[in-house]
């Protein structure tokens, strides 16, 4: 294909959003897409907490409103929502109801009906603490949900809610520009496609044998009509000095979706990601990564500044490690202390979160040590 697209709106996207409803949960079962890295009960026990914490928050401040509702994005296998049921049902097995309805999306139909008939699920849809969506978070359209049948978005209208982002992030269309010399360009992409593939193949082996072309167009001040953006990239100009520069716009247009649906929400992020301004100069190419699909380093940066001067709170370990790492943000109003929040938050997943614990099984694989009884247990206990 010779033609150029705006990079969000390149073909790259719907064959990535084929795969994953052609594929569904096979596409983790052939290990063709990583996720050993979020897919564990450490994770799932530490957000637990600080969902749990949330819930306390919400219930000082008088914004509790039950079931609370915990949305998964881009759920995929669904092993990591069982560990979090698993987890949340462990801290509060003494209420005869839960305080909480968790509904697992994707876009795939085929990974709902494996969900919905895979039986280590089946109690939490009998005690209607689960539900599930075919939701589309770039295009955000309503759904109903599979067992209870009301709409999604009524379901999660004016009422507080978490949004769990494991991994979804780095796979939403984004734009990129690139700057040189506080000049601004838009950058454009052409698909090819190498070894005689057409896009009649399989998505899988057409991810496989694209190769993109890029092509750099001026553009002018206000290229968005959202001037918070506009201003983003007005700051790039004068911060970067030659890159070319990733802007999240799914990202952003899901946070706000989601903003306008409830005024208190809580997302808990998993992500390969940049949250400093100079970690962003010095880029050469859309930094683009096939594993398995299509993924990138999501820039929250971006998203940090997109929240600013706003009633958010973007949270993040002091010194956040750009391979992977947890982050948290907080919407609301003034009047919400989210103190055990952010506590909990500093304690699960800052002091040894999720990072810390997925390096060091890592080494341990790797290095195949061999642990005593004692160090079999210590690690037993320490991953939940």
């Amino acid at each position: 294909m010779d033609t150029f697209y705006r990079f969000s709106e390149s073909p790259i996207w719907k064959i990535q959003k084929d795969y994953y409803q052609q594929l569904g949960i096979e596409t983790w079962g052939k290990a063709m897409v990583p996720f050993t890295a979020t897919t564990n009960s450490f994770v799932a026990n530490g957000y637990a907490q600080t969902i749990q914490a949330f819930i306390l928050d919400l219930e000082r401040n008088k914004q509790l409103q039950l079931p609370i509702n915990i949305v998964e994005l881009g759920t995929g296998h669904g092993r990591f929502s069982f560990m979090l049921m698993k987890a949340l049902y462990e801290i509060y097995k003494d209420y005869e109801t839960k305080p909480f309805r968790y509904i697992m999306t994707d876009i795939a139909p085929v990974s709902i009906e494996a969900w919905r008939q895979h039986p280590k699920l089946a109690q939490y849809i009998e005690d209607g603490t689960l539900d599930f969506a075919q939701f589309d978070a770039v295009t955000q359209e309503d759904t109903p949900l599979e067992v209870s049948g009301h709409s999604f978005k009524e379901t999660l209208t004016d009422t507080p809610l978490v949004l769990v982002a494991n991994f979804i992030l780095d796979v939403l269309p984004y734009d990129l520009f690139k700057i040189s010399e506080g000049a601004l360009s838009q950058c454009n992409v052409a698909v090819h496609l190498k070894n005689d593939i057409t896009f009649e193949h399989p998505p899988a082996e057409v991810i496989k044998n694209i190769e993109l072309e890029q092509q750099f167009t001026p553009c002018g001040d206000s290229y968005y009509d959202d001037n918070k953006l506009n201003k983003i990239l007005d700051d790039y100009k004068e911060e970067i000095e030659d890159s070319v520069i990733q802007l999240p716009i799914n990202t952003i247009k899901s946070i706000n979706y989601f903003n306008r649906l409830s005024n208190c929400n809580l997302w808990l992020i998993a992500e390969e990601a940049t949250t400093e301004s100079e970690n962003l100069d010095g880029k050469s190419s859309t930094g683009i990564k096939k594993e398995g699909s299509f993924t990138t380093r999501v820039n929250l940066h971006c998203v940090k500044k997109y929240l600013e001067n706003t009633h958010s709170r973007f949270l993040s370990p002091d010194h956040p490690d750009p391979r992977f790492d947890s982050y948290a943000i907080l919407n609301g109003t003034d009047a919400v202390d989210y103190t055990l929040t952010s506590n909990s938050f500093t304690q699960t997943q800052n002091l040894f979160g999720p990072r810390s614990f997925f390096r060091f099984f890592v080494s341990l694989s790797r290095e195949k040590v061999g642990l005593s009884d004692d160090g079999i247990l210590s690690l037993l206990e320490l991953s939940k």
